[in-house]
């Protein structure tokens, strides 16, 4: 855990001072995923063998052009997925997908990370939304994670907003939590050509 929360203190702190500086800033808003299928199945498969859990995630993943950074989308569904699986029993499911869906404003792919665990109040989920509002600065990190909900929250929130995303948290206590992310998109692609990570997951278990 410790080992984990240094790992995370370093990316928020790098993370920033890129954002920080315009001519990094611009070269990750131009980066782009174009199987993002891959990146998410594979980040999940690893949270859940780090969890020891393989058998309890479910897999049901889009394909299209979104306009981030590999890096990024790696990090981002791996402190998701993380959370759901620490916040949850073994034996109870794990659900990763994605959709393609057309909006008010436009087309937008939707990342969502499901458990069926502890779940939080409403009261709960204001206040996390609220110090995801104001996300520590690189100063303030360092104590963050003894004070506030998690460092991987906020890199999670920090993530999604440097690439144009919408965060949203559904819950209900000692049911589940469901955590969607909207991203706009660049294109519609076909699927892949290489092994699905829901055929790893299967050949795995």
């Amino acid at each position: 855990k410790l080992h984990h929360l240094i790992q995370n203190f370093l990316f928020y702190t790098n993370l920033e001072c890129a954002i920080a500086d315009p001519s990094q800033l611009f070269a990750l808003q131009q980066q782009r995923v174009v199987y993002p299928s891959n990146v998410i199945g594979d980040a999940a498969l690893q949270a859940a063998h780090r969890a020891e859990r393989q058998a309890d995630l479910r897999l049901d993943l889009k394909d299209v052009i979104l306009p981030m950074a590999e890096l990024h989308l790696q990090k981002l569904v791996a402190e998701l997925v993380d959370n759901a699986f620490q916040y949850s029993e073994p034996g109870t499911p794990v659900s990763v997908s994605s959709q393609i869906e057309t909006l008010a404003e436009g087309l937008l792919y939707t990342l969502t990370i499901s458990d069926r665990g502890r779940g939080m109040t409403s009261e709960q989920i204001t206040n996390l939304t609220a110090d995801l509002l104001h996300p520590p600065s690189p100063l303030e990190v360092k104590g963050y994670a003894s004070t506030k909900p998690g460092l991987g929250w906020a890199i999670a929130q920090r993530l999604t907003t440097l690439h144009h995303g919408k965060l949203a948290i559904h819950s209900v206590p000692k049911q589940y939590t469901t955590v969607q992310i909207r991203f706009p998109i660049l294109a519609i692609v076909l699927p892949a050509p290489s092994e699905s990570p829901s055929d790893a997951l299967s050949a795995a278990l």
